[in-house]
């Protein structure tokens, strides 16, 4: 094929080391990015506290089953019971009465 009146140009496209490289740099600063988000959003999103064992804290009743009346008309919250083993970080198991 003849060249005539086809100026030869060099390629103005980056190379790929250099676009890997650049894509390398973009992937580790959006990781940077979510990892410092992450860090100061978990704290606020914790919504559990943790327990001593002994200590005492109210039993929510919104999850129990009623052998009489209504639930709409039951406690939401049943006295202070004692703490007895923690369990995981956020489950406990408590000294209950026999009633």
């Amino acid at each position: 094929m003849p060249l005539a009146h086809q100026p030869t140009h060099t390629p103005m496209l980056p190379s790929t080391i250099d676009h890997l490289s650049c894509i390398t740099e973009t992937r580790t600063a959006t990781q940077e990015a979510l990892q410092k988000a992450q860090d100061w959003l978990i704290p606020k999103m914790i919504r559990y506290k943790t327990f001593e064992v002994g200590s005492l804290i109210w039993l929510e009743g919104m999850n129990l089953k009623q052998t009489e009346g209504t639930p709409k008309l039951s406690p939401r919250q049943y006295r202070p019971f004692k703490v007895a083993t923690q369990i995981s970080h956020v489950a406990y198991q408590l000294d209950l009465s026999k009633t």
